[in-house]
């Protein structure tokens, strides 16, 4: 019998199968109990990766996947998901596929695999070159590999299901399957189309697996993989997080207190920031109070992100300052604390982000800082960030110049994204609506420009189709022909979306060669009628209406007026937790340091001429030129000003305006003449021969 025999009936023996449709694995207080100990089990998991025992929960999602069947597997930041499939990838007969949503994610899994291991996996992602790609295709098709990480984008590609289906396809694995809902937190249009692919594939068993996802979201993958799924639903409660929520006046006061704990804390941490610029003033805010920080975002080129994740990894550096770019893959055990400077946009967000702490098991802080406006200002940027009927509308516009009525056509991503003035995730999200309310219909991505090279004439007289292909593309025995797919398809009289699974047969046939390159989105576009726009617009209104409840939940979480671990049970539909006695609301003496925050300078009240006479002093004695921004940071007394009181005795001196009115009474100087701006990029402020005369004069 076969080592994957054996292992089977080992399995089989120590974990009797449950009926068909079972719904809950085994539960303790909040997640499925493991199968007794399971010996078979312990010893590949010691063979292949080195450890000694199971975390909690791994063992029951890794016997259920052994078994065939089809489980939901959700489980906390840090609990050991990848394991789940990994060690059952390497015992099962064929392939184990894994959809991925990170280019970065799936190479960072793959480089984490013992080495022994790591020659069983691959990844196929676009950072790859045609000629390695192929290659990969080729042992993919082969089964050589017993893991293999994309993209749901590649799933559109009928040579990635081509190869995929001639290996057979043990279990098909989703990684963040939240990403399926489209009223979730983080939807991703490309995963609705698994749906399809699982088709395609002989309907494999499924393992979904997330750390974040509602009692809606779960009924909705479900709905969307056409399969009940045996949940196992580890829950939320990570007893060695300290959950705090502090509310603070303004944005001054939350850089004080995101200096002070990042000096109080010990170990390494994480700041969570929403924009790129906050990632680099915070940094550096940081590292003018000793903190030994960096920042790390999107907008840093490859090899500046790769080093600074590098020096966080290897502790050179303590903080690391960042957008949520940060965090997925990064499989650092001791991060001490996550502090959120920046409201998230979803409870779902924020428990994924601050879970990347204490996965060691260790006591670490998740620490959140807010002030009264963050709400409004994440409520705006919603708005300005949404899909709109507007935004509908010019994507269907511009899909119609290509696709005509009642027919099907070729649409390039990133015309669309020209056409539109939208960014690819928003054409993409506008495309899945378009398409749920029945104004589209995407199939298979087909390639911009196939070429053909025929190998053998003696095919075209045992395949009459074949034959007929040869005859109507009008193809010659070893010689390459390169056409655009619609037109070839129109010209041999096949069905467009049948056109590249034919081609793919022939070439396993060995009777012709054949390439694709170029990607366009294959849309079919039926005639719109009323009924298809109205339920666009509940399909909006419905949009919108998730985006503004998940504000609310996450602004309410932050007042933390409630057990914080029981107010994020209560939002993933896991069992009430009354009392965790580890947050800050549980814990009176760590919600009473909710302490005040630190002094500012004693506030004055200046009259006009006054206030713009010490703007003129201040400038004048500078211990080196700064710009509007940097004066009025110090002027205000402001923690992040580079000018400290040791250095200018006008430090704070104007504590008691306003920044509005400080930045007023500075451009009105400019305008006056008594001011000059030198510079390009970053203009410094300088007194002019009229300023200078002021100050003399009094």
């Amino acid at each position: 019998m076969s080592r994957f025999s054996d292992f089977i009936r080992s399995v089989a023996s120590s974990a009797a199968e449950p009926a068909e449709g079972a719904g809950q694995l085994p539960a303790a207080p909040n997640a499925p109990t493991d199968p007794p100990r399971n010996p078979a089990l312990e010893e590949q998991l010691k063979s292949f990766f080195g450890y000694e025992g199971f975390r909690p929960g791994q063992q029951a999602v890794i016997e259920s996947v052994m078994l065939g069947q089809s489980v939901f597997a959700i489980m906390p930041t840090g609990a050991g998901k990848s394991l789940c499939y990994q060690l059952p990838a390497l015992l099962m007969e064929k392939t184990t596929f894994v959809v991925s949503p990170l280019i970065a994610l799936m190479r960072d899994q793959v480089d984490g695999l013992p080495e022994a291991v790591q020659k069983h996996a691959t990844v196929l992602n676009s950072s790859l070159e045609s000629d390695e790609l192929e290659r990969r295709l080729a042992g993919v098709r082969s089964g050589q590999y017993k893991l293999v990480y994309a993209a749901p984008e590649r799933l559109r590609q009928m040579p990635f299901l081509h190869a995929l289906r001639a290996a057979g396809v043990s279990a098909f694995v989703i990684d963040e399957a939240h990403c399926i809902s489209a009223w979730g937190h983080d939807f991703r249009p490309d995963y609705l189309f698994i749906g399809n692919a699982l088709d395609f594939l002989g309907k494999p068993p499924v393992l979904a697996m997330t750390a974040t996802a509602t009692t809606e979201v779960q009924r909705e993958v479900a709905t969307y993989l056409g399969r009940q799924l045996r949940t196992a639903n580890f829950g939320t409660f990570r007893p060695n997080l300290r959950l705090e929520s502090r509310v603070l006046k303004n944005n001054e006061e939350k850089m004080r207190e995101l200096v002070r704990l990042c000096q109080e804390a010990g170990g390494t941490g994480i700041v969570y920031v929403s924009s790129r610029r906050h990632a680099e003033q915070l940094a550096g805010l940081l590292r003018r109070h000793r903190v030994r920080a960096r920042h790390y975002h999107a907008g840093m080129e490859s090899e500046e992100r790769s080093a600074a994740q590098d020096d966080f990894m290897d502790d050179r550096y303590r903080v690391m300052v960042a957008t949520v770019a940060f965090g997925m893959g990064v499989d650092k055990s001791d991060v001490r604390f996550v502090i959120h400077f920046s409201l998230p946009h979803s409870l779902e967000n924020y428990y994924q982000e601050a879970g990347r702490a204490g996965r060691d098991g260790k006591l670490s802080r998740c620490v959140l800082l807010s002030t009264p406006s963050d709400k409004g200002n994440l409520t705006r940027w919603m708005k300005s960030e949404r899909v709109s009927i507007a935004n509908l509308r010019d994507t269907y516009r511009a899909i119609a110049e290509s696709v005509p009525t009642d027919g099907a056509g070729t649409v390039r991503d990133d015309d669309l994204q020209r056409e539109t003035q939208l960014d690819e995730t928003r054409v993409r999200v506008a495309i899945s609506l378009l398409e749920k309310a029945g104004m589209l219909s995407r199939r298979l991505d087909l390639p911009t420009t196939v070429t053909i090279k025929p190998r053998d004439a003696g095919a075209a007289q045992s395949d009459p189709r074949f034959a007929e292909f040869m005859s109507a593309a009008r193809l010659r025995v070893n010689q390459s022909l390169p056409v655009n797919a619609v037109e070839l398809a129109k010209r041999v009289g096949i069905p467009a979306a049948e056109i590249e699974g034919l081609l793919l047969q022939w070439q396993d046939s060995g009777w012709l060669y054949y390439r694709g390159s170029g990607r366009a989105m294959f849309l079919e576009r039926p005639r719109a009628t009323r009924e298809m726009r109205a339920l666009l617009d509940r399909l909006i209104a419905r949009y919108e209406q998730e985006q503004i409840e998940r504000i609310d939940a996450m602004a309410s979480y932050a007042r933390g007026q409630n057990c914080l671990h029981g107010t994020i049970a209560q939002h993933f539909g896991n069992r009430p937790i009354g009392s965790c006695g580890v947050c800050d609301v549980c814990v009176p003496d760590r919600k009473a340091r909710k302490a005040a925050p630190a002094p500012t300078p004693t506030a004055q009240t200046l009259s006009k001429s006054e206030t713009r006479m010490v703007i003129l002093k201040a400038v004048a004695s500078l211990p080196y030129p700064l710009g509007r921004t940097g004066i009025t940071r110090l002027l205000k007394g402001s923690i992040a000003s580079s000018v400290k009181g040791d250095r200018s005795r006008y430090f704070g001196a104007l504590s008691g305006e306003t920044k509005s009115e400080v930045e007023t009474a500075i451009r009105e100087l400019l305008d006056a003449g008594y001011l000059k701006r030198e510079g390009d990029e970053y203009p410094l402020l300088y007194l002019t021969e009229k300023g200078t005369a002021k100050l003399k004069a009094g």
